[in-house]
C-alpha cells in the first residue's frame, strides 16, 4: 500500500470515531474512541449530553482547549491543565495465554490409533494369559502322561498345545475391549481439553465483567467529577463577567457623563479627577473631545488653526471658502494658492498649514460644495488634534443634527482614511 493511501486509510479510521476537527487533529486513537464511548453513553441516556460534553472537555484541557457548550467550538484555556483525574482502570487478560494453549493442544492432537503392544493393559493380560496358559499347558501334560503310565505321547502334546491355544485366543478376545476402553480414554482426554477452555473463558468472562463494572463507575465518578469542575469553572467564570460588566457599565457611564459635560460646553479641565479616572478617557482623549465638541457650537477650545487663520487672527470662515473656491475654479489650483493666498488675509504661516493640508485632503476640497463644518473638521484632523473616535463621533453628531450631508460623511471618512 502506498503511503498516501495508508495516511487516508487512517484518517478514515480516526474520522469513524467523530468529534470535532480539533478532537482529530490533538487526541490520540484511544483518546477519541474514549470520547466516542461517552457520546454513545449520552445517546443511549445513560449520562446526560452536558456532562458528556464536561468529560470530553476535560480530555480537551490537557491540549489546552476546550469544546464549548456543544464541543464543536476551539476555546483556548492558555495552558495544558485543567481538570485531571487519574487514569482509568486498564482490561488485562491473563487467561488468553492458557486458553490458547489448551485451544492448540485438542487442535493440534494425533488421531485415534490402537497397538495392542503399545497398550500397558494389554501387556498386563498377555503376562498374564501366557503366563496362565504355559501352567495349563504342563498341568494337561502331566494329567495325560498319568494315565498313560507317565509315558509321552503325541495326544498328551496335542492336548496340552490345545490348552495354551485356548488361552492365548483368550487374550486375543480381549484386544477389542481394550481398544474400546482406549478410545474411550482419548475422547475423554480430548473433552478434558475443551472443559479446560471453557473453564478458562468463563474466568474470564467473570474477570471481564468486574473490569466493565470498574470502568463504568469510574466513568460515572469522572464524569461527576469533570461535572463539578466545569460548573465551578463556570460559576467563576460568570462570576468575573459579572464583575467585568460592573466595571464596563460604570466607565460607560462615566464616560457619557464627561462627554456630556463637554458637549454642554465644559471644559475638560473642569471636570472631577474621580469621573476622568473612572471614563477611562486620557486627558487627550478629553482635550480632544473638547475641541469637536467647540467645533460643532461654532467654536474651537483647542490649540493651533481655526477655519480662515491661526487661533485669534482676524482672518474668518468666508476667506477660507472664498480662497478654496478661487482655488477650484484656477487651472492650477496650487499655483493659484502660492500667488494668491496675500489676497485673502493669509500670511506665510497661514499659506504652510493650508498647503500641508491641502496635499492630503485637496481632492475633497476641490469637490463644493461641502460645508463649513465639513471644511474645518479636515482642518483639524491633518493638524493632528482629532483620533479617529472623536472624528468617528464628530460626524455621527453632525449627520444626527443635520449640519452635514450623507455625502459629505462619506466623504470625510474618505479622505481621513477611516
Amino acid at each position: 500500500m502506498a503511503l498516501q493511501n495508508y495516511d487516508d486509510e487512517v484518517k478514515k479510521d480516526r474520522a469513524s470515531y467523530g468529534g470535532s476537527v480539533y478532537d482529530q487533529k490533538y487526541f490520540s486513537d484511544d483518546e477519541l474512541r474514549e470520547a466516542a464511548e461517552v457520546r454513545t453513553a449520552a445517546e443511549r441516556g445513560e449520562t446526560d449530553w452536558a456532562s458528556a460534553n464536561n468529560y470530553v472537555n476535560g480530555m480537551r484541557e490537557k491540549y489546552g482547549y476546550t469544546g464549548g457548550k456543544d464541543g464543536s467550538q476551539y476555546l483556548a484555556t492558555g495552558q495544558g491543565g485543567g481538570f485531571q483525574y487519574q487514569k482509568a482502570p486498564q482490561w488485562e487478560d491473563t487467561y488468553d495465554d492458557d486458553i490458547q494453549s489448551w485451544t492448540q493442544k485438542y487442535l493440534n492432537r494425533e488421531a485415534f490409533s490402537y497397538d495392542p503392544e503399545q497398550d500397558p493393559t494389554y501387556q498386563q493380560y498377555k503376562d498374564s494369559y501366557t503366563r496362565q496358559g504355559k501352567q495349563a499347558m504342563e498341568d494337561t501334560l502331566a494329567q495325560v502322561s498319568a494315565r498313560t503310565g507317565g509315558l509321552a505321547s503325541s495326544y498328551a502334546s496335542t492336548a496340552s498345545q490345545q490348552t495354551y491355544d485356548g488361552y492365548m485366543a483368550a487374550l486375543a478376545d480381549k484386544i477389542p475391549e481394550l481398544k474400546q476402553l482406549a478410545y474411550q480414554m482419548y475422547m475423554d482426554e480430548g473433552n478434558q481439553m475443551l472443559q479446560n477452555v471453557d473453564l478458562l473463558r468463563g474466568l474470564r468472562s467473570d474477570k471481564y465483567g468486574v473490569y466493565q463494572d470498574d470502568l463504568a463507575q469510574y466513568n460515572t465518578d469522572k464524569a461527576f467529577n469533570a461535572n463539578q469542575y466545569w460548573t465551578g469553572k463556570q460559576f467563576d467564570y460568570n462570576q468575573e463577567q459579572d464583575q467585568q460588566n460592573r466595571e464596563d457599565q460604570q466607565q460607560a457611564d462615566a464616560r457619557d457623563r464627561a462627554l456630556s459635560f463637554l458637549q454642554a460646553g465644559g471644559k475638560a479641565s473642569e471636570l472631577s479627577p474621580d469621573l476622568v479616572e473612572k471614563s477611562g478617557l486620557s486627558q487627550a482623549e478629553l482635550d480632544q473631545y473638547e475641541t469637536a465638541y467647540g467645533m460643532q457650537q461654532g467654536t474651537s477650545s483647542g490649540s493651533g488653526y481655526t477655519l480662515g487663520g491661526p487661533a485669534g487672527s482676524d482672518d474668518g470662515p468666508g476667506e477660507m471658502e472664498e480662497l478654496l473656491n478661487s482655488m477650484y475654479d484656477s487651472d492650477d489650483p496650487e499655483a493659484y494658492m502660492r500667488q494668491h493666498y496675500k489676497e485673502f488675509g493669509f500670511d506665510r504661516d497661514d499659506f504652510e498649514f493650508i498647503m500641508n493640508s491641502y496635499g492630503n485632503f485637496k481632492q475633497f476640497m476641490l469637490d463644493p460644495p461641502w460645508s463649513d463644518y465639513s471644511r474645518e473638521l479636515l482642518l483639524h484632523a491633518h493638524q493632528g488634534g482629532l483620533n479617529t473616535d472623536v472624528i468617528d463621533k464628530s460626524i455621527q453628531t453632525a449627520l444626527k443634527e443635520k449640519k452635514i450631508t450623507q455625502r459629505e460623511a462619506n466623504a470625510l471618512y474618505r479622505a481621513l482614511t477611516m
